[in-house]
């Protein structure tokens, strides 16, 4: 197994190398007598004016680990998000087998902290320091707590002493994200909950609507949360469902009023979702109600409507399919929810965790070692690369049937795979051509994820890699071989 050193480049560890001065912490890391056999050597540099490819020259005439180095432009070396999106990228880069290890000495006490939660966390990693009174000596860290956590609410924080909002809701700690997006969403969600205007949450199935929607409820302190949806029954009883009905009894000949949803939701919430599939019919009589109920000096503002869409509903409006004096009258605002595949792999890694801890304790009847089971980083990659158009809904059944289905404590890449192979059918052009340029769009990843692809295809449709590369369009297997080698967690 590789031992793999990870380090930001310090002031001590310039001038050691520029000057001839004391050995900074990373070449006094490399020259004791227990560190010395690292395999390799990342480091980050984030002083302007000083180009690392300058510090990998110098310190490969003192060691024989190979030297890898890299350019990292900072707001501030002291800028919590940036300095663990930096160490994040550049740990999730290596090979899952190796032995990480970080030096917390060069840098700052932020690039030090960041070090630290990521050994206790996402990527596992010995942690030491260096120095010249005590030479190198393992870090041992009492505690356990996420990066993502201390990120998020500072954020918050910040976000809310800008827009007068509490900095921190514990109603939509459920909900678990870093993307800005998602943030965004959050934060406007939180803002509006306490308020009586309708509201719309716009975005894919899957993507946490449901689960937003109640987050609001709670936080709006309302007495009751009723919710429905509208491609889930046929006209004639979603008409019921929504309006109520009339009944005659069959003995006095009398006639009694059932209650519908939109009558029963005084002082609550209710919560309407895929509003973009309701019958035109239906969509006349929802406007009849909702401006009866609006008009109404004893309902007027006690009922809380959330509405759910998939599809864009202005864009219904435009092709006919939605009325737009409805559409008005019901979005007074929008929430849009990114999908999965568009918040990156660090909202992917925390939604990961929470729904391994919910199924376990739901699945614990179905094995013995069920809530043992823990995913490695191989897995964790193979999850990185789908790009689940079912969202998170699509992430929960994948887990169930790994962790149904693995035989070992740890699920690993070929457990994964095989519980995505019954959801890998179906994938179109779009999928590739039409991600989001956004804060998580990395151009390699997605180049990354077209080469397995058809890697994976050539594996299965030929028999030795000579006719692996002629499908390919190789010029020959050697080339082939080399592309293999290069990415991670695939084998042939």
């Amino acid at each position: 197994m590789k031992k793999i050193l990870c380090s930001w480049i310090g002031g001590a560890d310039w001038a050691s190398l520029e000057s001839g001065a004391e050995p900074g912490p990373i070449l006094r890391t490399l020259r004791d007598a227990e560190w010395k056999n690292i395999d390799e050597v990342h480091l980050l540099n984030n002083y302007a004016g000083k180009k690392s490819v300058a510090f990998k020259k110098a310190l490969s005439k003192k060691t024989k680990a190979k030297i890898i180095c890299k350019d990292v432009k900072l707001t501030s070396p002291t800028d919590f998000k940036e300095v663990d999106e930096a160490a994040t990228e550049l740990v999730r880069s290596l090979p899952a087998e190796s032995r990480l290890i970080y030096l917390c000495s060069p840098g700052t006490y932020v690039m030090s902290s960041v070090w630290i939660l990521l050994a206790h966390n996402a990527y596992p990693a010995t942690l030491i320091e260096a120095s010249k009174e005590a030479g190198v000596t393992g870090l041992d860290v009492p505690f356990n707590i996420s990066v993502r956590d201390l990120i998020d609410r500072a954020d918050k924080a910040r976000s809310g002493i800008g827009r007068g909002l509490r900095a921190y809701a514990p109603e939509f700690e459920d909900i678990k994200h870093d993307c800005r997006a998602m943030r965004d969403a959050i934060e406007r969600a939180s803002l509006l909950s306490p308020r009586g205007i309708a509201v719309l949450l716009e975005g894919e199935p899957g993507t946490g609507r449901s689960l937003l929607a109640r987050c609001m409820h709670h936080k709006s302190k309302r007495r009751n949360f009723l919710s429905i949806n509208c491609s889930a029954y046929p006209d004639e009883q979603l008409e019921v469902e929504l309006f109520g009905a009339s009944r005659d009894k069959a003995k006095r000949g009398e006639v009694t009023q059932t209650r519908g949803l939109l009558r029963k939701s005084n002082d609550s919430t209710l919560y309407i979702e895929e509003i973009d599939t309701l019958a035109p019919y239906l969509q006349t009589r929802l406007l009849q109600e909702i401006s009866r109920t609006l008009t109404g000096d004893q309902n007027k503002k006690r009922q809380r409507l959330i509405f759910s869409s998939t599809r864009p509903l202005n864009e219904a409006v435009s092709d006919g399919s939605f009325r737009g004096d409805l559409f008005y009258r019901i979005v007074e605002d929008i929430i849009w929810l990114p999908p999965l595949r568009d918040r990156g792999v660090k909202d992917l890694k925390l939604i990961t965790e929470a729904l391994l801890l919910r199924l376990k304790r739901e699945l614990k009847d179905e094995g013995a070692d069920i809530e043992k089971k823990e995913l490695d980083r191989s897995a964790q990659r193979v999850l990185e690369l789908f790009p689940f158009k079912g969202n998170i809904r699509e992430l929960e059944s994948v887990l169930v049937r790994a962790l149904v289905h693995s035989k070992k404590t740890i699920i690993g890449k070929i457990d994964i795979e095989e519980a995505l192979g019954i959801t890998r059918a179906g994938g179109t052009a779009d999928d590739i051509l039409n991600r989001a340029l956004n804060e998580n769009f990395v151009l390699d990843n997605v180049l990354d994820e077209v080469t397995r692809h058809y890697l994976a295809r050539a594996k299965s449709s030929t028999t030795s890699l000579r006719q692996a590369a002629k499908a390919l369009g190789f010029k020959n297997y050697q080339t082939l071989a080399n592309r293999i080698k290069k990415l991670e967690g695939f084998d042939w």
